[in-house]
């Protein structure tokens, strides 16, 4: 299924409603296609700062849509809120503030639903 951050893109209207036309056929529209497909190898390639990003395996270039809505016709666009989110510290203050919850709770990380820490491996 889509992100369902493209409901209330900017740019929702065109899209065809999923509700009337199959999944197979709207994944099959070129523009639609475009927008809601993007390889990580034609990202890098737009994209320097999120290539040589200490953070990239963790972001992934961040959400498409927030970049679409300043990068209007890109999908490659850089999300910019993704870069202050992992940068700024953000992230780490999520996971702290999770943790602490969990501990004075005495709840299972899965109750909560926060995954425990994994990072994606290299490659």
């Amino acid at each position: 299924m889509p992100c369902l951050g493209y409901g209330a893109a900017c740019f929702a209207k065109e899209f065809p409603d999923l509700l009337q036309v199959p999944m197979k056929d709207i994944l099959h529209a070129s523009r639609t296609r475009k927008i809601m497909t993007c390889r990580m190898k034609e990202y890098y390639a737009e994209n320097e700062k999120c290539r040589i990003c200490e953070k990239r395996l963790n972001c992934a270039g961040g959400c498409r849509v927030n970049a679409m809505t300043v990068h209007r016709d890109n999908n490659t666009g850089i999300d910019e809120d993704a870069c202050f989110f992992r940068l700024g510290g953000y992230e780490v203050r999520v996971r702290e503030t999770a943790d602490a919850a969990i501990r004075r709770f005495s709840l299972p990380e899965h109750s909560i639903g926060i995954p425990a820490r994994v990072l994606p491996a290299e490659g």
